[in-house]
């Protein structure tokens, strides 16, 4: 497999050069930063400051914060509806940072950037080296005269706002992206001065979308469940998710007028009772659109598995055929007797199941293995390990061998071995090679980064609902009683559940982001105007102006990869995922989890009373 594409390998001396001079031209170097950081006293309030914040937001000892409180008595104002983004045109690394009109565009200047300082080692890899977050104001006639207007630059692009932000916005966000483990030190390949830059921007982009406003109290909510309801009544499902979730209910009580009212109602209900809390907390606590839908699947689980246990306790006919769906054991053979089926028909759905496994797991391995191989470009790892990781791999195939599906039993979960569990012990044995290579991912972790294993029983939820879709689609298995008989043999409560779940929460997920849209159309206060290097303007939603900052990620990756420092994909992903950590560690609303502040308006409140409220997260 080709993984760096055009890029080739680097070899050639004059390649190796020019991955040298990225790293050394990323660096300030110490002498410089201290001179900057030290040329003022502390009493000049257009002193550059590294900004080192307090554990607790808006400590009244915070440097910081104290620096905010000097400009407010010296500046024209903190309120800003204007940002630059600007790069420096020095190569080969292009320096870039944001300059904040305040006040207006002919009011005061805030320059705030990313530097790094130390071990050239440290900053390209994983450890990273001290991050300088420096922020610095000046008058416009004093940044006019200073050096650092002099140096040549080209405007990225300038944003203006619909609305006023206090650099006190700003300063939220920074202290977040330094509470944050993974972007608090500086790293060339990914958490540098574009990464500073580029989370600011969309941060205060989101901010100005309002997505929480468009569901913004309960007869709202009402509607919006409505309307997903009505959805799920009318879906075809052709989707694999819409079939496994309600469209079974279809098959199971196929002569019934309304065969999916006995799970829909239910849902209704707790979506109607439980479910508005639930989604504020998803929506506020996501940056990126595309993220909704897995937030909301997760977000709205509960409700839904509640739900289908007020469904199947009721005493509907509807109820009763699908709890003998679910209670029905193929391992019996009295059971399979009782309802007509057959043990070719048992033999044809395992054999239709044991192959989308194996393509699946084939599939699941050879991703993990790119993953592994991106990975090892920033860890190269020594003959000796990757020696080691091989000598392990004869041992465990043995043991697949030998101990056949119950190696693979969850410790945890004990019982017998899954359908899944079974598939990959046959695999193992008829495709040696792929199960060398697959179990090579399993010894082959460096330091906790390399993936070590695949969770089999994940895998198997996140699949089910294909493998569903594609047994009821299967010509030779198309009569209605057969598909009746499949169900019986391979659908199982938690299974289905999962299916349910991955189906409302898309389906909330897609009304969500319709009215987001409306919202956008029919209101210029969620609509950023984002001017160009060439001076064209154009109007862009928080969505648009998104996928501007992922494309600038994203070129940014490419030329991290092309000097052999990283793979793109792998800066791309690990960028997107840090500025949602950012943005889901921002400082809270006194009292209110859900609210993300305009900090610049809190100006009344007591301070004292502001703390640091962050929602337990893991990734």
């Amino acid at each position: 497999m080709e993984l760096f594409g055009s890029h080739g390998i680097l070899t050639h001396p004059r390649r190796a050069e020019e991955r040298k001079n990225f790293i050394s031209s990323s660096f300030t170097s110490s002498a410089d930063l201290s001179q900057r950081l030290t040329s003022s006293s502390n009493d000049d309030p257009s002193r550059s400051l590294a900004m080192r914040f307090h554990e607790e937001w808006l400590h009244p000892e915070c440097p910081v914060n104290e620096w905010y409180q000097q400009q407010q008595q010296v500046r024209s104002s903190t309120q800003f509806k204007r940002i630059e983004h600007w790069r420096a045109n020095h190569p080969p690394f292009y320096h870039e940072y944001l300059l904040i009109r305040l006040g207006g565009e002919d009011g005061d200047i805030c320059r705030v950037e990313r530097l790094g300082d130390g071990s050239r080692r440290n900053a390209v890899t994983r450890v990273g080296c001290t991050a300088y977050d420096i922020i610095q104001s000046f008058s416009a006639s004093e940044y006019a005269l200073h050096p650092m207007s002099k140096e040549p630059a080209d405007l990225i692009c300038q944003i203006d706002a619909p609305r006023e932000f206090n650099l006190l916005d700003v300063l939220a966000i920074c202290w977040s992206l330094q509470h944050t483990q993974r972007c608090s030190k500086y790293t060339l390949q990914r958490y540098n001065c574009y990464f500073l830059c580029l989370t600011v921007l969309a941060v205060l982009a989101r901010r100005v979308g309002e997505w929480e406003a468009v569901v913004g109290n309960e007869a709202t909510w009402l509607g919006l469940v409505n309307d997903a309801i009505n959805y799920l009544q009318q879906t075809p499902c052709d989707d694999a998710e819409e079939l496994a979730g309600v469209g079974v209910c279809d098959i199971v009580n196929p002569s019934h007028p309304d065969p999916r009212a006995f799970l829909l109602g239910p849902l209704r209900t707790r979506l109607t009772d439980n479910g508005f809390e639930n989604w504020k907390t998803c929506i506020s606590e996501t940056l990126w659109v595309q993220d909704l839908e897995g937030e909301f699947k997760k977000g709205l689980a509960s409700c839904v598995k509640d739900s289908v246990g007020t469904a199947l306790g009721s005493n509907s006919d509807c109820a009763t055929n699908m709890k003998a769906i679910l209670d029905f054991n193929p391992d019996y053979e009295d059971e399979c007797k009782a309802q007509d089926i057959s043990q070719e028909l048992v033999t044809a759905v395992m054999l239709q199941e044991f192959q989308i496994d194996t393509q699946l797991l084939s599939d699941a391995a050879t991703s993990a293995d790119r993953t592994r191989q991106m990975r090892e470009l920033e860890y190269r790892r020594t003959l000796l390990r990757k020696m080691s990781s091989w000598a392990r791999v004869p041992t465990l195939y043995a043991r697949s061998v030998i101990r056949g599906p119950k190696l693979f039993i969850d410790q945890n979960r004990g019982g017998e071995p899954t359908m899944i569990d079974q598939s990959i012990a046959k695999w193992i044995r008829r495709h040696p090679l792929d199960a060398f290579i697959f179990m090579k991912l399993l010894c082959s972790n460096v330091k906790g980064e390399l993936p070590t294993a695949i969770d089999f029983d994940s895998l198997d939820k996140q699949t089910a609902s294909l493998k569903l879709k594609r047994l009821l689609t299967l010509p030779v298995l198309a009569t209605q009683a057969t598909k009746v008989q499949i169900l019986m043999i391979t659908l199982i409560r938690r299974k289905w559940i999962a299916g349910l779940q991955a189906c409302v929460g898309t389906v909330i997920s897609n009304k969500t982001k319709d009215r987001i849209s409306k919202l956008a159309s029919t209101s210029k206060s969620c609509v950023l105007r984002m001017t160009d290097s060439t001076g064209r303007a154009r109007e862009l939603t928080v969505p648009e102006f998104h996928n501007h900052i992922i494309s600038r990620t994203r070129a940014h990756g490419k030329n991290v990869e092309s000097k052999r420092l990283a793979a793109a994909e792998l800066v791309e992903l690990d960028i997107g995922i840090a500025m949602s950590e950012v943005w889901k560690g921002l400082p809270k609303s006194p009292g209110d989890r859900l609210k993300k502040v305009d900090w610049g308006k809190t100006s009344q409140v007591d301070r004292s009373q502001l703390d640091r409220i962050v929602p337990g997260f893991t990734f």
